[in-house]
C-alpha cells in the first residue's frame, strides 16, 4: 500500500525578489523523533524541470523508511550561471540542516542526511557531495547522473543532433541573448504531464539549441568558447576559476560520501559514458562507489515505477537496479522502520 504523507512548500532563499521554494514530504502520522532525510535535485539538463520533476518510487521508498523527501528549485542556465546554480544548492542544504527543524521541530536527523538527484540533478547531487561539509552527507544517489560535461557530446556542435535547423537556431540563440541582457532568472519550468515537450514545453526549444551547438560548457561557465577549446586542447583549457564545475575532473576525492550511481546502457539523453566516468574516477580516488549498470535502458528508465520494492523477485533490470540502490542506501542509513 502506498505510503499516506503530507507535503509543505517552504522558501529556502529569495534571489532578486523571486521565492527559490523546496517542498517537504513527510509520512503521516509523522514519526515521534528525528529521522533521515533525502534532499533531491530535479533532473532537465540543469535548463529546465522544476521540483516537482520527482520519481514515483523515490517518494515512497523514501516514505516507506519514514524519511523525510525535500526536493529543491535552482536557478538554471542559461540565466544563471552553473556557480550561481551550486550556489543555490548550498543554501538549499543550509536550509534543511539549520532550518527545517526550527519550522518542523524534531523532524530531521542531519546525522542522517542523503543527497539525490536524476540527470542534471545526478550532477547537482555530485556537487553536493563535494562540497557540504557542515554536516557531510551519509551518502549521494546519482540517478543517471550528467557525470562528465567535458565529453564530446556538450562540447562539440553537432554532438547531438537535436533537429535544429539553421533558422530556428539563430532565432532562439536571439531569443537568449535577449534574457541574458534582461538579466532575467529562472528556476526552470514544470514537464508536461504527457510527456510532449516539443509543442508543450517552451524550455525544451533552449535545450535543444544549446547541447546541439555544443554550448552547453560555455553557458554553465559563463566563458565563452569553452566548449571548443575544451573539444581541441583538453581540460587543461578549463580556467581556475570554474573548475570546481566539473567535479569528476577536479573535485572527485576519497572524501567525498559514499556514492550510488545507477544508469542506463543506452541513455540517448546524457550517455551512459557520463555516469561511468564519474564512477571511474571514484574508484581511482578510492571512494566507495556502488554502482548499478541497466542494460538497454534510456533515460528516465525509473520514471513509470510508482514503487520498486513490491517484487523482490523481478526480472525487471530496471527494478532490479533501483532495489540496489535502495539496499545500498539501507546499509549505509539502517532504517528503524520499513
Amino acid at each position: 500500500m502506498a505510503a499516506q504523507y503530507v507535503t509543505k512548500t517552504y522558501t529556502y532563499k529569495n534571489v532578486q525578489g523571486k521565492a527559490l521554494q523546496l517542498d517537504v514530504y513527510t509520512v503521516d502520522p509523522r514519526p515521534s523523533g528525528p529521522q533521515p532525510a533525502v534532499l533531491y535535485f530535479h533532473g532537465g539538463y540543469l535548463i529546465t524541470g522544476d521540483r516537482k520533476h520527482i520519481p514515483r518510487w523515490l517518494v515512497q521508498a523514501t516514505l516507506k523508511r519514514r524519511w523525510t523527501l525535500i526536493s529543491a528549485d535552482y536557478r538554471v542556465l542559461p540565466e544563471s550561471t552553473g556557480l550561481e546554480l551550486v550556489e543555490d544548492l548550498g543554501d538549499a542544504y543550509t536550509f534543511v540542516s539549520r532550518t527545517l527543524n526550527v519550522e518542523i521541530p524534531g523532524l530531521v536527523d542531519t546525522s542522517r542526511l542523503v543527497i539525490a538527484g536524476s540527470s542534471g540533478g545526478g550532477y547537482c547531487a555530485v556537487q553536493g557531495g563535494t562540497r557540504f561539509r557542515d554536516p557531510v552527507p551519509k551518502a549521494i544517489l546519482a540517478i543517471y547522473p550528467m557525470g562528465d560535461p567535458t565529453s564530446r557530446i556538450w562540447t562539440t556542435k553537432g554532438g547531438r543532433d537535436m533537429n535544429v535547423s539553421p533558422a530556428e537556431a539563430a532565432e532562439i540563440r536571439a531569443e537568449i541573448d535577449q534574457i541574458l541582457r534582461s538579466k532575467e532568472i529562472s528556476f526552470g519550468q514544470t514537464f508536461p504531464p504527457d510527456g510532449d515537450l516539443e509543442n508543450k514545453h517552451p524550455r525544451w526549444r533552449l535545450v535543444r539549441y544549446i547541447v546541439q551547438e555544443g554550448l552547453y560548457v560555455d553557458y554553465l561557465t559563463a566563458v565563452k568558447g569553452l566548449g571548443t577549446a575544451i573539444a581541441t586542447r583538453g581540460k587543461t583549457a578549463i580556467p581556475e576559476h570554474v573548475r570546481s564545475l566539473f567535479p569528476t575532473d577536479f573535485t572527485v576525492t576519497k572524501d567525498l560520501p559514499p556514492l550510488i550511481v545507477t544508469h542506463g546502457t543506452v541513455d540517448r539523453s546524457v550517455p551512459v559514458q557520463d555516469g561511468e566516468a564519474l564512477v571511474q574516477k571514484c574508484r581511482e580516488v578510492g571512494l566507495p562507489v556502488a554502482y548499478f549498470r541497466v542494460e538497454g535502458r534510456d533515460h528516465d528508465f525509473d520514471l513509470p515505477y510508482n514503487s520498486v520494492e513490491d517484487d523482490d523477485e523481478t526480472d525487471d533490470v530496471g527494478k532490479k537496479a533501483l532495489q540496489g540502490c535502495l539496499k545500498e542506501l539501507d546499509k549505509l542509513i539502517p532504517s528503524e522502520a520499513k
